[in-house]
């Protein structure tokens, strides 16, 4: 009634109640049912006989070695065959047998274990058992260590001996001992992984050794067959030494001789085989385009030079490695060429260039200007079709740019010129302009006017040594005759013997100016027809060297009184000076 008054006393809740008390049930009979098993196999299983069950260690007095004489007996086997070992320690170096006899003595201290159980063994038995394992892997570990650092001093000397094979097996000994020890002996202080890694790279090089020497005196039989001119001998042999090294570094990538520089190295010199034939070739075709250029055979060379260039580039598609010196090569083979086949060119410009200068010297200005058109016009066809000749640097082509430029001025300039020269005497042709130069002359020729004192007529000033020796070499150029500043001595002979009382009327000084230039040639002149020699501005002097680092101004200038004047005095200065009493004059040389 409680399960009905629980679940209700629907049908439903009437069958829940049934099974729950069929299932309670079952566990019942089943728990009824397993302890009923156990009696009966507890009642009737096997049972020991006497003999057997006195045979059985007590368990209460097995540990107790008082009561226990086997494990008493078998502690002191250990005991003694330790004590035995360390008597051969102390008597001096231990060998197979003595670590024999500590073998012994583990052996024993493991049956102690064994007999007693390890499960109940005493710590003291487990720690002696340590102690003893320790011991041995020790004086083990010493004794194979010992060996292998004798076989692997041993091996160095018969390897430094030139006996490579012999040294070689005592090197894999003292290896193996090394890895002996490391594996088998877990604690000896000579477990050294790094010291076996060292031996594994020494015996894998001392294997390679012979492989890679042999590579290299190939290499080296190449490159002299190579040098000797024996080129299809000497890539046979390359390449049989490329391969070996490829070899080597395919099967012993741990070696220090099969490093990816040296098989560069043998690469690098495999290229230098295969090209050493054309590149002779290609060197001797320009010595032969040199030697042609120079006896004026201009066909041949540019011949030779073109067959240079074919084999160049050809080494330049094979071998893009050698790009930079191919092209070092290809520019002297292009300068070859250019210079070849640019000969007749030159020839005809420096015709014109003649034919220039024959025009300027003579005065003759009509057909001067359609001559240096063409020179000029010549010059820029050159350049464009030939920009890598030698020639370029014997084509004068600031003078032509200039007299070009200057082509409808020049006829002036000549006339002004020549009309203010005069010879000098003791000089022979030697002439001297009669005036300082001044500013008119000057701006036509340079471009320029730096003078302090602006005026067409007067002397050019604030000049610098630099800047008066453009001035002359330009005037070279338009009279076609050399032009240059005056020496101290032509100055001294165009000057004569200088007075006081002459001074005064030939010389502009500070008696009779106010210090200021005045124009050129307003002076008298002196009994040769110059002025100005002494006072208005000062002169620079050619020098003995292109580049001075001083340079010399002659003759004082407005600012200086007539004592002065007379003693011709000198300033000391520098090249790229300024000084606005300093001017120039100067001489030309013409033929008789």
């Amino acid at each position: 009634m409680k399960f009905l008054h629980k679940y209700g006393t629907r049908s439903i809740e009437i069958r829940r109640a049934r099974r729950e008390i069929y299932f309670r049930l079952s566990l019942v009979a089943a728990v009824i049912l397993f302890l009923a098993g156990m009696i009966i196999i507890a009642k009737f299983r096997p049972r020991l006989n006497d003999a057997s069950a006195s045979s059985l260690p007590d368990t209460a007095n097995v540990g107790d070695p008082m009561n226990n004489p086997e494990l008493i007996l078998r502690r002191a086997e250990v005991e003694a065959l330790s004590k035995d070992f360390e008597k051969s320690l102390e008597e001096g170096p231990i060998d197979l047998e003595d670590l024999d006899i500590l073998r012994e003595a583990i052996r024993h201290q493991r049956e102690v274990i064994r007999f007693r159980g390890s499960d109940i063994a005493p710590k003291a038995d487990l720690e002696q058992l340590e102690k003893l394992l320790t011991k041995y892997d020790e004086e083990m570990g010493d004794f194979l260590f010992a060996q292998s650092e004798s076989l692997a001093s041993r091996a160095a000397g018969l390897q430094e001996a030139g006996d490579d094979e012999e040294a070689l097996k005592l090197l894999l000994r003292a290896r193996n001992l090394q890895e002996e020890v490391n594996e088998q002996y877990p604690r000896s202080s000579r477990r050294d992984p790094s010291r076996l890694y060292r031996l594994d790279k020494r015996v894998l090089a001392w294997q390679t050794r012979p492989m890679a020497e042999e590579a290299d005196t190939l290499r080296r039989e190449a490159l002299a067959k190579a040098r000797e001119g024996r080129h299809e001998a000497a890539r046979n042999t390359m390449k049989e030494a490329l391969e070996l090294q490829q070899a080597l570094n395919e099967a012993y990538r741990q070696s220090r001789y099969a490093s990816m520089a040296r098989l560069r190295e043998f690469e690098n010199s495999w290229t230098e085989i295969q090209v050493a034939e054309d590149r002779e070739r290609i060197l001797r075709l320009i010595d032969e385009a040199e030697s042609a250029l120079v006896t004026d055979q201009s066909g041949r060379a540019l011949a030779q030079a073109t067959e240079a260039e074919a084999l160049n580039n050809r080494i330049l598609s094979r071998f893009p490695s050698l790009a930079r010196e191919a092209r070092e090569r290809s520019e002297r083979i292009l300068t070859l060429k250019d210079t070849a086949a640019s000969i007749p060119a030159f020839e005809e410009i420096q015709s014109l260039r003649e034919s220039v200068r024959d025009m300027l010297r003579s005065s003759d200005t009509e057909p001067f200007r359609k001559a240096v058109s063409d020179w000029q016009r010549a010059l820029q066809r050159f350049v464009r079709t030939y920009p890598e000749s030698r020639f370029l640097e014997r084509l004068h082509q600031a003078e032509a740019a200039f007299l070009h430029r200057k082509r409808d001025v020049i006829p002036g300039i000549l006339a002004t010129v020549h009309a203010g020269l005069r010879p000098v005497p003791g000089h022979r042709n030697r002439h001297l302009f009669t005036t300082e130069v001044p500013q008119s002359l000057y701006a036509l020729v340079n471009d320029e006017n730096p003078s302090s004192s602006q005026n067409p007529s007067l002397p050019v000033d604030s000049v610098t040594w630099e800047e008066a020796r453009l001035f002359v070499d330009r005037l070279s150029w338009i009279l076609g005759h050399k032009a240059a500043l005056p020496s101290r001595a032509i100055l001294a002979s165009a000057r004569g013997e200088a007075t006081v009382p002459n001074l005064e009327r030939q010389t502009w000084n500070s008696g009779n100016t106010s210090r200021t230039t005045q124009p050129v040639g307003s002076s008298e002149p002196n009994p040769l027809g110059f002025h100005d020699l002494l006072g208005n501005v000062s002169e620079w002097i050619d020098s003995d060297t292109d580049n001075p680092r001083r340079v010399i101004a002659v003759g004082g200038s407005a600012r200086e009184d007539l004592l002065r004047l007379a003693a011709v005095p000198e300033e000391n200065r520098f090249p790229d000076e300024r000084n606005r009493y300093i001017g120039f004059r100067f001489t030309v040389q013409l033929p008789d």
